[in-house]
Order: C-alpha cells, then structure tokens, then sequence
C-alpha cells in the first residue's frame, strides 16, 4: 500500500517538472513557440475555410498572451489536481487536503517566478502568479466536482 502511495505522486512531480523546464526556456524561444502555436491555428483556420483570413500583427500579439496565461491557468489546473488525486490516498479530510494543495501550488508559482529572473529575457510578475492562482482554484472545483458526482453516483448505485 505505501508503494502505491509513493506512485500516485508521480504526475504531480511530472507536472511540476514541465512548469520548470518550460520557465527554463529564455524570453525569446518561449514567445517564438507561442507565437508558432498561434500561427498554426491560423494556417488551420484557413485551411477549414479553404480562404486566406487577414490577422493584423496586433491581435497575433494579443491572441499568443492570451494562450501565455492560459497556458498558466492549464498548468495549475492540472498541478492541483494531480497533487489532490494522492491526498485522497492518504484519507485526509477534503477540506484538509484542498488547503494543503492550494498551498504547494501557490508556493511553487511563486518560487517558478523568482526562477525566472535568472532567465534571459525573463521577468517575474506577480499578475503571473494570480493567474497561477485562477488556475489551481479552477483545477480544485473541478476536482471537487468530480468527487462529489462520483460520490452521488456511488449512493444511486447502492439504493438500486
């Protein structure tokens, strides 16, 4: 039993990992990339649309922050959760395991900032780190959903 403990902190620990190394990259590949995702959307609008669409540098500038901080948002949504899914294994109380989570994860938002000061053509920003905190709360109700659909699930199950 404590081995399988120990197993399910795996994603978690794969999460926190890819946080890392994606923060790692310089200011200049980490725009690019964002900016080559947006690109491709593009191309593949156009292709669905079988017609060239016009997009004006601005609102390429603006549709790649926007896929920045939701990329932020999806990173503490998914950190959370695979930090809760092995607190259940220990039994903790939801509310308990909830505040535990919360805490790991601002922590490491915040640390994953100041780690990128040391970065070229990085910054730290405190708004990054609300925008972490968006994400983790988004990823904490959708785990609290799911535990209490499978929990009223459950109880339909036995009255049958």
């Amino acid at each position: 039993m404590k081995n399988r403990n120990v197993w399910c902190w795996l994603p978690a620990a794969l999460l926190a990992t890819l946080i890392f190394v994606l923060s790692s990259e310089n200011g200049h590949t980490s725009y690019g990339l964002s900016m080559q995702i947006i690109l491709s959307l593009k191309k593949f609008v156009e292709w669905v649309k079988k017609e060239p669409i016009y997009v004006s540098i601005d609102a390429i500038w603006l549709f790649t922050m926007l896929l920045r901080k939701l990329a932020h948002v999806m990173e503490y949504a998914l950190l959370a959760i695979a930090i809760l899914i092995p607190l259940n294994c220990y039994h903790i109380r939801r509310s308990i395991s909830i505040m535990i989570s919360f805490g790991i994860c601002l922590t490491y938002s915040c640390f994953d900032e100041l780690h990128q000061i040391f970065i070229v053509d990085r910054t730290a920003k405190v708004t990054d780190v609300f925008i972490d905190c968006a994400g983790i709360m988004m990823g904490i109700a959708l785990f609290a959903l799911a535990y209490q659909w499978r929990k009223i699930k459950n109880q339909a199950c036995m009255l049958k």
